[in-house]
């Protein structure tokens, strides 16, 4: 049994790319675990290109957001599927 993400980027809940993605996690849900994850449910900044993330420890950005709660479920992972 894998340990499968599928991370969903578009912000419409219910919308197609919502719909085509839990459409998946029901059929690979039957064989493995699955969890959605839609960015609609976090509070992510996009990247400023500021590339100070580079000088940090463990590559961390400044920006203090919900993007690091998705690294870590993203790091338990076997597999990682994209919808958007």
């Amino acid at each position: 049994m894998s340990q499968i993400i599928v991370l969903v980027g578009s912000s419409r809940k219910g919308g197609n790319t919502d719909l085509l993605a839990c459409s998946f996690a029901k059929g690979t849900g039957k064989s493995n675990e699955v969890e959605l994850i839609s960015v609609e449910d976090y509070k992510v900044q996009p990247c400023i290109g500021c590339n100070s993330c580079f000088k940090r420890e463990g590559h961390s950005c400044f920006q203090k957001d919900d993007m690091g709660k998705i690294y870590d479920k993203l790091m338990e992972a076997d597999v990682l599927a994209i919808a958007s």
